[in-house]
């Protein structure tokens, strides 16, 4: 991204008038607006009066700087007043100072804020992959562009573990922490409190980091991260009927860290679903999520909020009857990102992990670059979000069903199988039963964008289903030229042959 020349407003406002982002931390991020600037306001002294003069400076190490001075013309009229900065361009990383000077030229007040960036801003939200679970290979450096704001509350750049949960003081990360999360008192998550702070930071890596950076590195944007994610929570845990506990709800501190931020949030990144794959809550997860998101950008003031979703992935440490509901969850997963405006969704069962459910640090890697890709139409050019494939249909493709044709939508280049033969297609005569891989060729169809020809040695009845990358642990493949992968779908039917016209 081309650096922008400062050219700044700033005035003396009273404080509570401002709707303005207070400007509180070095390694804050601000949201851009729509027409790629910031504005925030610092708080200046409580004794602030007539004839008084506010200094103030913003510069962009190796780049150009702005450095004035106002002098008060009155007492502020009521209430403490703030030096309000218009017009900060996307960018950074920004060293602002400000002062006060007396009557008689002598310094009473500075304020100094050391990498400040505009750019976009990112709730990370759900359970164990989106809060991450990968060991961590040792301490990680920042990207100059990518900043967090901790769950203590404090601006720092950006580094895995983002989800430093024992650093948090919010009531529901407690209670968490200690029903579930392995602590048996208040005092264990002090002492691992300390040992985060002074030692190696509490938590594992997610893709968070991976997706700021991608988007930093490929967009010259900015990225702040809001961690919120906490293992094992199901999406009743995230109710927005919580919010009126405040920070004793997972919804509620979420909604909290937003406003802390600032408000204004460029989108979220939400990878939850697991625990909502047992019989009777998997079937409502559709209808429930969209209350969600719904709740979200309403409650948190951003009605234009992009939800990128993660499809739940693999899993080696279920019984084998608890794969229909993870089958259900994923498919009302993959509706939702087709039938909710403004929510998108991508596949992670292809990638590496690190335990029996848990993404490791190369599939983050991976991930966080497919979501990443995803993003960066908008937040680069203000275009429409990079959709992956999705399965559109099913057809028969000759008359002794021998043969189906699969037609994908969102597909760059060809599908293809990474190099190898492409995966992960199955057929069953219900809904419930498991898919048998029944396919000797899965092959790309010359001439028909996105289509397959799936090949198999002996006719299928007309009543069958196709589905793609069920069960608990499947075997699958298929990406498109960009990396971009075909979601698990189905059981979904599969239509007769049609005969060519004439």
């Amino acid at each position: 991204m081309t650096a922008v020349a400062l050219v700044l407003a700033a005035l003396l406002v009273p404080l509570d008038d401002t709707a303005a982002v207070r400007l509180t931390a070095g390694h804050q991020v601000l949201q851009r607006d729509a027409a790629g600037v910031a504005a925030c306001v610092v708080e200046l002294p409580a004794e602030l009066f007539a004839g008084e003069t506010v200094e103030y400076s913003v510069a962009r190490p190796g780049a150009d700087s702005v450095r004035d001075a106002i002098r008060v013309a009155q007492d502020p009229e009521r209430g403490r007043a703030g030096l309000l900065l218009k017009n900060l361009p996307a960018g950074g990383p920004y060293d602002i100072e400000v002062l006060a000077r007396g009557m008689d030229g002598k310094e009473t007040f500075r304020a100094a804020f050391q990498g400040v960036l505009v750019g976009d801003l990112w709730v990370l939200a759900g359970q164990s992959n989106m809060q991450g679970a990968a060991p961590v290979p040792g301490p990680q450096t920042p990207h100059p562009l990518v900043a967090m704001l901790g769950m203590d509350n404090a601006w720092r750049p950006a580094a895995a573990p983002t989800h430093r949960i024992v650093e948090s003081d919010a009531p529901v990360m407690k209670a968490l922490l200690l029903n579930r999360g392995g602590y048996k008192s208040e005092e264990d998550i002090l002492a691992a409190r300390k040992a985060s702070r002074e030692g190696t930071p509490w938590g594992g890596a997610g893709c968070d980091v991976f997706f700021a950076e991608f988007l930093a590195n490929e967009a010259g944007v900015p990225v702040g991260l809001i961690p919120c994610a906490f293992g094992g929570t199901s999406l009743d845990e995230w109710s927005p009927a919580l919010l009126d506990k405040g920070e004793e709800s997972l919804y509620g501190n979420m909604a909290a860290q937003v406003k802390r931020a600032g408000g204004k949030v460029r989108g979220m990144l939400w990878y939850q679903g697991e625990s909502d794959s047992a019989p009777g809550v998997c079937d409502t997860y559709f209808d429930r999520f969209k209350t969600f998101v719904e709740s979200v950008r309403r409650d948190t003031g951003n009605p234009d909020l992009a939800v990128f979703t993660v499809q739940i992935g693999r899993v080696v440490v279920l019984a084998p009857e608890t794969a229909l509901g993870w089958n259900k969850v994923r498919e009302q997963q993959r509706r939702a990102a087709r039938e909710f405006p403004g929510v998108y969704m991508t596949a992670a069962n292809d990638l590496q992990m690190s335990d029996g459910i848990h993404m490791g640090w190369e599939g983050h890697r991976v991930l966080g670059g497919r979501l990443g890709r995803m993003v960066l139409p908008l937040v680069r050019d203000g275009a429409a979000v990079r959709r992956g494939p999705d399965f559109e249909k099913a057809q028969f493709a000759n008359e002794a069903r021998t043969e189906i044709w699969v037609d994908c939508s969102n597909v760059t280049g060809d599908l293809n199988g990474g190099g190898g033969i492409m995966r992960g297609f199955a057929v069953s005569a219900t809904a419930e039963e498991p898919g048998r891989d029944v396919f000797f060729a899965v092959q790309t169809v010359p001439g028909v964008p996105g289509r397959l020809l799936l090949r198999t040695g002996a006719p299928l009845a007309p009543e069958t289903l196709l589905s793609y990358g069920m069960g608990l642990n499947p075997a699958v493949n298929v990406v498109d030229a960009d990396n971009l992968p075909l979601p698990a779908f189905g059981p979904a039917a599969i239509e007769p042959f049609a005969p060519p016209a004439g």
